[in-house]
């Protein structure tokens, strides 16, 4: 059997007391005051002491208490006004298995360390419109099915503690709070310690504080916090709390969670709740107070530690506090939040956390942090920094979070919207992120992935580096980044310090510098089919330092539309690639053997010419400068492998695709057959193979086959032949099968006859 120690020393007190039962005196209903919650007169009662069931049924019978003690028909006390000057509590029973009410009463304890209920074992009692004041206002142990509905509760103070329970609750189940006003005088609480199922709905309590210590299956619904000197809500080492569209208003702290280290609180859920005036703060015990800072002091106090399972939705937080710290939280959930000012939900070690639905607006610091916390998922939020702040980071992840998910979200004028350094694991995908300095800011990131993200009017769309760029060791690296659009951006994409780099399948457009600046130190880069168009600068400008070189660093099958190479000290304009004529620098255009070049808009003239490009416009390798198969056009290469076979009276023809599709995936394939010495159009397939049906014995026939993409007909195939044999052919092909066959077998038969 638990108890605490107060819990004991109350029992104590109350066991050895002995209470006089007295006659009763009608008091008049202008000397009530306040106090009554009836509209008729109080009768004045001497302190009740019920024992035992038998003993309530004496005293019932005695004072004329209506009611046989079962759950439909309790025994009903009402009307009275009870109140103890000598006594520890005004009303007290134990070891009760009889159902009760207690009515339109108003219970007091003048004495100011005592108790106005006191209630031990007892099962089914039910409080309805009582006014209770007391330094406590009621205390239960071990019970079970307790309710009160309408009261009225106030708590005094200990004159030698200075602390008190408005209403205490130890070892109890099914309790339910409901529509009560609670009220102190000092620092009270509405206290729960080792209790099961409690519900606590429609509450007001005013500058008093509701605990809940190691206890589970909790539901605190539609309450009012109204100017807790403290907390409204203190939960220690609880398990299954549910906090359902309260309002904290004013106060220190709305909500404190907190916990001995090594017992975790678990399984705490938060909907709809609103913080004004008074923030939500997640706690930890003093063993661990000073673990976690921002800017060298502590924030709303000492954040969470070792808390699971905790679901918050919706709510409000107020402008001047707006801040969640959580330190090694397990499971948690965040949905639907606002929060404006200041900083948003600090992650801290956590595992397995989602913030979805949720807005941070004016962001001063950051919307949401995260540092050395794994599986992470931020989902359709809005972060939005209108507050000119210096900082005004989206999502600010420090150093080493691993597999953090950043999906469907929007980010207007932070200054920089998705900030990560030190961390494995990162996907960013079908984010909307406008205005600002930075997109997307990355330093020694692995295993990366942004897929179709839209970037506009940032100053870099998206950075890739180290945080140290002339230490290979700290080079990003598997970075894929593809389907990404970025519009009017300074620069569209800058790399630097990484390897492993593929850039693949973007649009990178109006750049007001250049599409892609490559600073050095790139080891095994990738950019192909990539569409870089109306860059003020270049489509890609490398800055290739002696002290850190690229290595193996490949361009194919890129659209290099329409870029200007004005402020540059070359001439002519037009220029789409640029290496400052660093012709040592160890970077390549791939050409696979001449079949995927780059698709330059301004070459105009024969490949020699290299109309409109620098004197070294790029390096292929050392030594030499050119690029031999630029596209000629955005379509297909002709398919490959045209084969043509004839079989059963028809033509089957197949053919592979071809090496490059264009700048668009093919869409079909057109049979081409010549006829009178020119192509004519036979069949449209979207398959890589026909057969021709219509075709006629000794005729030839010469096909060839293109691939057609959004941008039009690609080239021929190399022609393939088929030859149909002719009717007379086939006719001496069955006389000699005549002759050679069915002649020995006629002579045979003859002589068989003979």
């Amino acid at each position: 059997m638990r108890f605490s120690l107060w819990s004991l020393m109350l029992v104590s007190i109350l066991l050895a007391s002995s209470f006089a039962i007295g006659a009763t005196v009608p008091v008049e209903e202008e000397e009530m005051g306040a106090m009554s919650l009836s509209s008729a007169p109080l009768v004045a009662h001497d302190p009740i002491k019920l024992l035992n069931d038998t003993d309530l049924m004496d005293q019932a019978s005695s004072e004329g208490w209506p009611g046989s003690g079962t759950p439909y028909d309790p025994i009903v006390i009402e009307g009275l006004e009870i109140d103890s000057d000598a006594y520890p509590a005004s009303f007290y029973a134990q070891h009760i298995s009889l159902s009760v009410l207690i009515r339109d009463c108003t219970i007091i304890s003048t004495p100011r360390d005592g108790d106005a209920t006191a209630i031990l074992d007892v099962v089914g009692m039910r409080f309805e419109n009582v006014t209770m004041e007391a330094c406590n206002a009621l205390v239960a142990m071990e019970c079970s099915k307790i309710s009160l509905v309408g009261c009225s509760l106030t708590g005094g103070a200990f004159e030698t503690t200075g602390s008190s329970y408005v209403v205490a609750f130890d070892s109890c189940q099914d309790v339910t709070l409901s529509g009560n006003q609670f009220d102190e005088l000092s620092y009270s609480r509405v206290y729960f310690i080792y209790c099961e199922n409690v519900q606590i709905d429609n509450n007001t309590l005013n500058a008093c504080c509701l605990s809940q210590i190691s206890s589970e299956d909790i539901q605190i619904a539609d309450n009012m916090f109204l100017d807790s000197e403290t907390f409204g809500v203190y939960l220690l080492n609880t398990d299954q709390t549910a906090l359902v569209r309260n309002q904290f208003i004013g106060g220190e702290t709305g909500l404190m969670l907190y916990e001995l280290p090594g017992v975790p609180t678990t399984n705490t859920s938060l909907v709809d709740n609103v913080f004004e005036n008074g923030g939500l703060l997640f706690q930890v015990g003093s063993s661990v107070m000073d673990t976690f800072t921002t800017d060298g002091d502590l924030v709303n106090g000492r954040p969470l530690y070792l808390l699971k399972d905790v679901d918050m939705q919706g709510g409000l937080m107020p402008d001047d506090m707006g801040q969640y710290l959580l330190l090694r939280v397990k499971n948690g959930v965040f949905h639907g939040l606002d929060i404006e000012l200041n900083c948003g939900i600090h992650l801290c070690e956590c595992e397995n956390m989602t913030v979805r639905h949720s807005t941070f607006q004016n962001i001063l610091g950051y919307g949401v942090s995260i540092l050395q916390s794994n599986d992470t998922l931020i989902q359709d939020c809005v972060f939005l920094n209108s507050s000119d702040s210096v900082w005004g980071i989206g999502l600010d992840m420090e150093v080493g979070n691993v597999n953090t998910t950043i999906v469907d979200c929007q980010f207007t004028d932070c200054v920089q919207a998705i900030l990560d350094s030190y961390g494995q694991g990162l996907n960013v995908s079908g984010n909307t992120i406008v205005g600002g300095t930075f997109g997307i800011n990355l330093g020694s990131e692995s295993n990366v992935t942004i897929v179709d993200n839209v970037i506009e009017d940032t100053g870099t769309g998206i950075v890739i580096a180290a945080m140290n760029p002339l230490v290979v060791e700290m080079s990003s690296e598997n970075v894929q980044i593809t389907g990404n659009v970025l519009t009017d951006c300074w620069v569209g994409l800058e790399l630097s310090t990484s390897r492993e780099i593929t850039v693949w399948d973007n649009e990178i457009l109006d750049s007001e510098d250049s599409g892609i600046v490559i600073l050095g130190m790139l080891r095994n880069t990738t950019i192909s089919n990539n569409w870089i168009e109306g860059s003020q600068g270049f489509a890609i400008r490398v800055l290739d330092w002696d002290i850190a070189p690229n290595n193996d660093l490949v361009l194919h099958s890129n659209a290099f539309m329409d870029n200007n190479g004005a402020g540059t000290t070359y001439d002519p304009s037009h220029v789409q690639v640029d290496d400052y004529g660093d012709s040592g620098a160890n970077w390549s255009i791939e050409t696979d053997h001449g079949r995927q070049g780059n698709f330059w808009s301004d070459l105009s003239g024969p490949e020699e010419d290299r109309s409109g490009f620098l004197a070294v416009p790029y390096v292929i390798v050392e030594g030499e400068i050119s690029d031999p198969r630029p596209f000629a056009t955005m379509t297909p290469y002709e398919p490959q492998q045209l084969g043509a076979k004839v079989a059963s009276g028809k033509v089957n023809l197949t053919w592979n695709a071809p090496e490059f599709e264009g700048m668009s995936e093919i869409t079909g394939y057109e049979v081409m057959l010549k006829v009178n010495g020119s192509w004519s159009r036979l069949a449209m397939v979207t398959g890589t193979s026909y057969v021709h049906e219509d075709v006629h014995p000794g005729e030839s026939y010469e096909y060839a086959v293109m691939a057609i993409n959004e941008y039009g007909d690609g080239l021929l195939s190399e022609p393939a032949d088929a030859h149909m044999p002719s009717a007379a052919a086939d006719m001496i092909v069955l006389v000699l099968f005549m002759a050679i066959v069915l002649t020995p077998i006629g002579l045979i038969f003859i002589l068989n006859r003979n």
